[in-house]
Protein backbone atom coordinates (compact mmCIF):
# COMPACT_ATOMS: atom_id res chain seq x y z
CA UNK A 1 0.00 0.00 0.00
CA UNK A 2 2.52 2.66 1.05
CA UNK A 3 4.83 1.47 -2.20
CA UNK A 4 1.78 1.83 -4.68
CA UNK A 5 0.93 5.22 -3.16
CA UNK A 6 4.60 6.47 -3.08
CA UNK A 7 4.90 5.38 -6.86
CA UNK A 8 1.44 7.29 -7.80
CA UNK A 9 2.41 10.56 -6.65
CA UNK A 10 4.38 14.12 -8.41
CA UNK A 11 8.07 14.71 -7.63
CA UNK A 12 9.30 18.10 -6.99
CA UNK A 13 10.66 18.73 -10.54
CA UNK A 14 7.12 17.22 -11.77
CA UNK A 15 5.14 19.98 -10.07
CA UNK A 16 8.08 22.81 -10.93
CA UNK A 17 7.58 21.73 -14.91
CA UNK A 18 3.65 21.96 -14.59
CA UNK A 19 3.88 25.16 -12.81
CA UNK A 20 6.49 26.80 -15.46
CA UNK A 21 3.76 25.78 -18.01
CA UNK A 22 1.19 27.29 -16.41
CA UNK A 23 3.34 30.19 -15.92
CA UNK A 24 3.75 30.34 -19.86
CA UNK A 25 0.36 30.00 -20.71
CA UNK A 26 -0.93 32.25 -18.60
CA UNK A 27 1.83 34.84 -19.78
CA UNK A 28 0.81 33.90 -23.19
CA UNK A 29 -2.73 34.89 -22.83
CA UNK A 30 -1.78 38.33 -21.19
CA UNK A 31 0.07 38.94 -24.04
CA UNK A 32 -2.87 38.18 -26.85
CA UNK A 33 -5.64 40.13 -24.54
CA UNK A 34 -2.43 43.48 -24.53
CA UNK A 35 -1.99 42.71 -27.96
CA UNK A 36 -6.38 42.78 -28.90
CA UNK A 37 -6.68 46.02 -26.14
CA UNK A 38 -4.26 47.56 -27.91
CA UNK A 39 -5.73 46.85 -31.67
CA UNK A 40 -9.01 47.37 -31.15
CA UNK A 41 -7.44 51.38 -29.13
CA UNK A 42 -5.98 51.97 -32.78
CA UNK A 43 -8.78 50.77 -34.96
CA UNK A 44 -11.08 52.89 -32.43
CA UNK A 45 -8.68 55.89 -32.82
CA UNK A 46 -8.43 55.70 -36.47
CA UNK A 47 -12.53 55.46 -37.01
CA UNK A 48 -13.10 58.83 -34.80
CA UNK A 49 -10.63 60.42 -37.07
CA UNK A 50 -12.27 58.95 -40.45
CA UNK A 51 -16.08 60.65 -38.66
CA UNK A 52 -13.22 63.88 -37.85
CA UNK A 53 -12.68 64.08 -41.14
CA UNK A 54 -15.97 63.01 -42.77
CA UNK A 55 -17.90 66.12 -40.84
CA UNK A 56 -15.77 68.97 -42.28
CA UNK A 57 -15.81 67.59 -45.96
CA UNK A 58 -20.02 67.39 -45.60
CA UNK A 59 -19.84 70.47 -43.76
CA UNK A 60 -18.35 72.26 -46.73
CA UNK A 61 -19.93 70.47 -49.52
CA UNK A 62 -23.53 70.96 -47.87
CA UNK A 63 -23.11 74.40 -46.75
CA UNK A 64 -24.13 73.44 -43.71
CA UNK A 65 -22.78 73.08 -39.93
CA UNK A 66 -21.78 70.36 -38.33
CA UNK A 67 -20.65 69.48 -34.76
CA UNK A 68 -19.92 66.25 -33.09
CA UNK A 69 -20.87 65.29 -30.40
CA UNK A 70 -18.63 63.22 -27.80
CA UNK A 71 -19.86 62.08 -24.72
CA UNK A 72 -17.10 60.70 -22.03
CA UNK A 73 -19.51 59.24 -19.45
CA UNK A 74 -21.04 56.90 -22.17
CA UNK A 75 -18.33 56.38 -24.43
CA UNK A 76 -20.18 56.84 -27.13
CA UNK A 77 -19.79 59.75 -30.57
CA UNK A 78 -22.23 60.95 -32.97
CA UNK A 79 -23.19 63.96 -35.34
CA UNK A 80 -25.43 67.02 -35.23
CA UNK A 81 -26.35 69.69 -37.87
CA UNK A 82 -27.75 72.77 -37.95
CA UNK A 83 -29.40 75.27 -40.73
CA UNK A 84 -28.81 78.13 -38.50
CA UNK A 85 -25.83 80.27 -38.70
CA UNK A 86 -23.46 79.55 -35.89
CA UNK A 87 -20.90 81.41 -34.23
CA UNK A 88 -18.08 80.03 -31.71
CA UNK A 89 -17.88 82.58 -29.18
CA UNK A 90 -14.46 84.66 -28.41
CA UNK A 91 -14.96 83.75 -24.36
CA UNK A 92 -14.06 80.46 -23.08
CA UNK A 93 -16.85 78.52 -21.92
CA UNK A 94 -17.65 78.15 -18.49
CA UNK A 95 -18.25 74.50 -17.09
CA UNK A 96 -20.23 74.33 -13.45
CA UNK A 97 -16.68 71.52 -12.18
CA UNK A 98 -13.18 72.07 -13.89
CA UNK A 99 -12.88 69.24 -16.46
CA UNK A 100 -16.46 68.52 -16.76
CA UNK A 101 -18.57 69.21 -19.81
CA UNK A 102 -22.03 70.20 -20.31
CA UNK A 103 -24.24 67.53 -19.67
CA UNK A 104 -27.53 66.44 -22.23
CA UNK A 105 -29.79 68.52 -19.79
CA UNK A 106 -27.58 71.42 -19.64
CA UNK A 107 -26.90 71.70 -23.45
CA UNK A 108 -30.69 71.72 -24.42
CA UNK A 109 -31.51 74.25 -21.56
CA UNK A 110 -28.92 76.38 -23.24
CA UNK A 111 -30.14 75.50 -26.92
CA UNK A 112 -33.48 76.92 -25.82
CA UNK A 113 -32.56 79.93 -23.98
CA UNK A 114 -30.28 81.43 -26.85
CA UNK A 115 -32.16 79.77 -30.11
CA UNK A 116 -32.95 82.47 -32.86
CA UNK A 117 -36.58 82.17 -31.73
CA UNK A 118 -35.52 83.28 -27.95
CA UNK A 119 -33.42 85.91 -29.50
CA UNK A 120 -36.13 87.44 -32.26
CA UNK A 121 -38.72 87.16 -29.00
CA UNK A 122 -36.35 89.37 -27.14
CA UNK A 123 -36.01 91.68 -30.30
CA UNK A 124 -32.20 90.19 -31.13
CA UNK A 125 -30.93 89.71 -34.70
CA UNK A 126 -31.74 86.20 -36.41
CA UNK A 127 -28.98 84.91 -37.10
CA UNK A 128 -29.39 84.00 -40.59
CA UNK A 129 -30.91 87.36 -41.63
CA UNK A 130 -29.65 88.92 -44.27
CA UNK A 131 -30.40 92.50 -44.40
CA UNK A 132 -27.64 94.55 -43.28
CA UNK A 133 -29.29 95.86 -39.95
CA UNK A 134 -29.68 92.40 -38.99
CA UNK A 135 -26.30 91.77 -39.08
CA UNK A 136 -24.53 94.92 -37.67
CA UNK A 137 -26.56 93.63 -35.16
CA UNK A 138 -24.88 90.93 -33.68
CA UNK A 139 -21.58 93.10 -33.43
CA UNK A 140 -20.81 95.66 -31.17
CA UNK A 141 -18.73 98.87 -31.54
CA UNK A 142 -15.33 97.39 -31.77
CA UNK A 143 -16.48 94.91 -34.41
CA UNK A 144 -16.47 92.03 -32.07
CA UNK A 145 -19.19 89.61 -32.05
CA UNK A 146 -21.35 89.85 -29.17
CA UNK A 147 -21.40 87.25 -26.27
CA UNK A 148 -24.74 85.23 -25.55
CA UNK A 149 -25.97 86.01 -29.26
CA UNK A 150 -28.87 83.60 -30.53
CA UNK A 151 -27.14 80.25 -31.01
CA UNK A 152 -28.30 77.35 -33.80
CA UNK A 153 -30.18 74.48 -32.97
CA UNK A 154 -28.20 71.02 -33.54
CA UNK A 155 -30.23 68.04 -34.45
CA UNK A 156 -29.12 64.52 -35.02
CA UNK A 157 -29.58 63.64 -38.50
CA UNK A 158 -29.64 60.16 -40.38
CA UNK A 159 -26.46 59.22 -42.51
CA UNK A 160 -25.13 55.97 -43.13
CA UNK A 161 -21.90 56.94 -43.72
CA UNK A 162 -21.89 58.16 -39.99
CA UNK A 163 -23.83 56.03 -37.60
CA UNK A 164 -23.60 57.11 -33.80
CA UNK A 165 -20.54 54.70 -32.11
CA UNK A 166 -20.30 53.22 -28.76
CA UNK A 167 -16.69 52.36 -28.57
CA UNK A 168 -15.90 48.96 -27.36
CA UNK A 169 -15.60 48.18 -22.99
CA UNK A 170 -11.91 48.00 -23.16
CA UNK A 171 -11.62 51.79 -25.12
CA UNK A 172 -12.21 54.82 -23.18
CA UNK A 173 -12.06 58.32 -23.92
CA UNK A 174 -9.62 59.81 -21.28
CA UNK A 175 -10.17 63.52 -22.33
CA UNK A 176 -11.03 65.87 -25.29
CA UNK A 177 -9.40 69.78 -25.38
CA UNK A 178 -10.52 72.57 -27.62
CA UNK A 179 -9.44 76.07 -27.25
CA UNK A 180 -13.05 77.17 -26.45
CA UNK A 181 -12.81 75.13 -23.26
CA UNK A 182 -10.96 76.23 -20.05
CA UNK A 183 -9.35 72.97 -19.37
CA UNK A 184 -9.60 69.11 -21.03
CA UNK A 185 -12.67 67.68 -20.53
CA UNK A 186 -12.73 63.95 -18.96
CA UNK A 187 -16.32 64.01 -18.07
CA UNK A 188 -19.73 65.22 -19.60
CA UNK A 189 -19.73 66.03 -23.24
CA UNK A 190 -17.74 67.71 -25.20
CA UNK A 191 -18.13 69.36 -28.84
CA UNK A 192 -16.27 69.77 -31.98
CA UNK A 193 -17.19 72.16 -34.45
CA UNK A 194 -17.09 72.05 -38.28
CA UNK A 195 -18.29 75.10 -40.84
CA UNK A 196 -19.05 75.47 -44.46
CA UNK A 197 -16.43 78.10 -45.07
CA UNK A 198 -14.09 75.37 -45.06
CA UNK A 199 -12.95 74.68 -41.43
CA UNK A 200 -13.30 73.25 -38.25
CA UNK A 201 -12.23 73.68 -34.73
CA UNK A 202 -8.67 73.03 -33.50
CA UNK A 203 -9.09 69.73 -31.27
CA UNK A 204 -6.72 67.10 -29.17
CA UNK A 205 -8.13 64.25 -28.19
CA UNK A 206 -6.72 60.96 -26.01
CA UNK A 207 -8.33 57.53 -26.38
CA UNK A 208 -7.10 54.99 -23.60
CA UNK A 209 -7.18 51.36 -23.11
CA UNK A 210 -7.65 52.18 -18.90
CA UNK A 211 -4.21 51.65 -18.81
CA UNK A 212 -1.12 53.02 -20.03
CA UNK A 213 -1.58 53.05 -23.59
CA UNK A 214 -2.95 55.97 -25.37
CA UNK A 215 -3.88 57.14 -28.70
CA UNK A 216 -3.90 60.50 -29.47
CA UNK A 217 -6.31 62.70 -32.20
CA UNK A 218 -4.65 65.55 -33.15
CA UNK A 219 -7.41 67.93 -35.36
CA UNK A 220 -6.20 70.56 -38.05
CA UNK A 221 -8.61 73.04 -38.38
CA UNK A 222 -8.04 74.70 -42.11
CA UNK A 223 -7.55 71.52 -43.47
CA UNK A 224 -9.51 68.64 -41.85
CA UNK A 225 -6.36 66.59 -41.25
CA UNK A 226 -6.53 64.32 -38.42
CA UNK A 227 -3.25 62.99 -37.13
CA UNK A 228 -3.42 59.91 -35.49
CA UNK A 229 -0.57 59.02 -32.99
CA UNK A 230 0.25 56.15 -30.49
CA UNK A 231 0.92 57.22 -26.98
CA UNK A 232 0.05 61.30 -25.27
CA UNK A 233 0.19 63.68 -27.19
CA UNK A 234 0.73 67.13 -24.61
CA UNK A 235 -1.56 69.91 -24.75
CA UNK A 236 0.46 73.19 -25.90
CA UNK A 237 -0.01 75.97 -23.50
CA UNK A 238 0.01 78.06 -26.83
CA UNK A 239 -2.38 75.97 -29.02
CA UNK A 240 -5.32 77.92 -29.73
CA UNK A 241 -2.63 80.43 -31.23
CA UNK A 242 -1.55 77.56 -33.64
CA UNK A 243 -1.88 77.54 -37.18
CA UNK A 244 -2.74 74.56 -39.02
CA UNK A 245 0.82 73.46 -39.48
CA UNK A 246 1.18 73.91 -35.59
CA UNK A 247 3.34 77.40 -35.98
CA UNK A 248 2.55 80.25 -33.90
CA UNK A 249 0.20 82.84 -35.57
CA UNK A 250 2.65 85.93 -33.96
CA UNK A 251 5.54 84.60 -36.05
CA UNK A 252 4.22 83.81 -39.30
Amino acid sequence: MTRRARSTGFTLIEIMMVIAIVALLMGGVTVAVRSVMKTDLRVSASKMASGIRYLFDRARVTGKYYRMVIDLDSGRYWAEQSDDRFYLLREKERPQKPGRGPSEDEDTAQQQATSPQAGAQKGEAEPGADSTDDVAALFDDRGNLKLGQPKAIFKSFKETSLKPVELKKNVKIADVYTPKQRDPYKEGRAYLYFFPQGFGERAIIHLSDGGDNYYSLVVHPLTGRVVVQSGYVEIPRDFDRRDDEGNLENER
